[in-house]
């Protein structure tokens, strides 16, 4: 059986959950660990095994390494992203695929005749939840979607787990729209079917920890066709997860709580089932170990993933257009 060997770049928080997943994947060898902190690659290679690299460049030049995990703070994507497509490697990244403008058209240029395979880490594309609901939209149970509503309110700590400091900091690109609301302005074009044209941020705000970079968003997000959403997201916030989507179409309305109830309301209430629902932790672990098999099935069989690279840009200009509507208090629209 043939198998791949990973490096991952990175060794925080979603360093080791990459590390754990490779580790259970039959398909991989964790070759070894780099971070700017030698403390923490040498940590995590004595749980998982594999070495620890003095520098990226020793990663690269490494002939038996076949793909890399970027789990870096996310303004040092682009640095590595390009360091490895010059040495030919495939990339599983970390969202935001990169934080700028400029690196977006950057990483567009330099991909441009890469034969790399590059997947962007959106594992909101993988949780079962999400993946029941899609199945339910692409039937038509509900016809035309109409109007979206999400709400999401996501912990700083979680059973245990910080959240990694950066995200405080906006240098290393921290926030909510680069941290987590990204995972939002990507989850709906692949649920409906349809671009981003149009963002307007109504608030943006840092009130929830006062910590000096935006941990709130309220926006609206027109989607081709008419199509609305208003959203309403807090990241990191003190209190537990409480994620929610309702749904209007023009037959009907979907109702779903994130890992919990999803219901179809037509002229009656039907239950959708699907694995792991009402645990919140086998359901996310399982989306993030199904989103490692997807990458690693795509350097196999050299074909492009299932979140592939120009999805990544798309929701990076998708947030960064927020931010300017935000900071110009108009409307903005996206060229798709």
């Amino acid at each position: 059986m043939k198998k791949i060997q990973v490096a991952i770049l990175g060794c925080g928080r979603m360093g080791r959950r990459h590390a754990d997943a490779y580790r259970k994947n039959s398909k991989v060898i964790i070759k070894g660990f780099y971070d700017i902190k030698s403390s923490l690659a040498k940590s995590v290679s004595s749980q998982y095994g594999g070495v620890v690299y003095n520098n990226v460049d020793s990663v690269m030049s490494d002939p038996d390494i076949d793909a890399v995990s970027i789990c870096t703070p996310n303004s040092q994507h682009y640095k590595m992203l390009e360091i490895a497509i010059k040495s030919e490697k495939d990339i599983l990244v970390e969202k935001p695929i990169v934080t700028t403008e400029k690196h977006c058209d950057l990483l567009e240029k330099i991909t441009s005749k890469s034969k790399c395979i590059i997947m962007v880490g959106h594992t909101h594309r993988f949780y079962p939840c999400n993946i029941a609901l899609k199945s339910v939209l692409d039937s038509g149970k509900i016809g035309e979607p109409k109007i979206i509503n999400t709400f999401d309110y996501i912990p700083g700590r979680n059973l245990g787990q910080s959240m990694p400091s950066w995200i405080r900091e906006k240098k290393f690109g921290g926030g909510v729209l680069l941290t987590d609301f990204i995972h939002t302005v990507d989850k709906l074009p692949w649920l409906v079917g349809q671009p981003i044209k149009k963002v307007h941020t109504h608030m943006l705000s840092n009130f929830i920890s006062r910590g000096g970079v935006d941990d709130a968003v309220v926006c609206t997000i027109e989607l081709k066709d008419g199509l609305i959403a208003n959203c309403i997201h807090g990241c990191p916030s003190p209190g537990t997860v409480d994620m929610s989507l309702k749904m209007l179409g023009t037959k009907g309305e979907i109702h779903m709580i994130f890992a919990g109830e999803l219901a179809i309301l037509t002229k009656s209430k039907t239950q959708i089932e699907y694995p792991y629902r009402g645990d919140y932790i086998k359901h996310s672990t399982y989306a993030f170990y199904s989103e490692m098999g997807e990458f690693v099935k795509s350097v196999l069989e050299r074909r492009e993933p299932r979140v592939p690279l120009k999805d990544g840009i798309r929701a990076v200009r998708a947030v960064l257009a927020l931010e300017e509507s935000y900071k110009t208090k108009r409307p903005v629209l996206l060229g798709n």
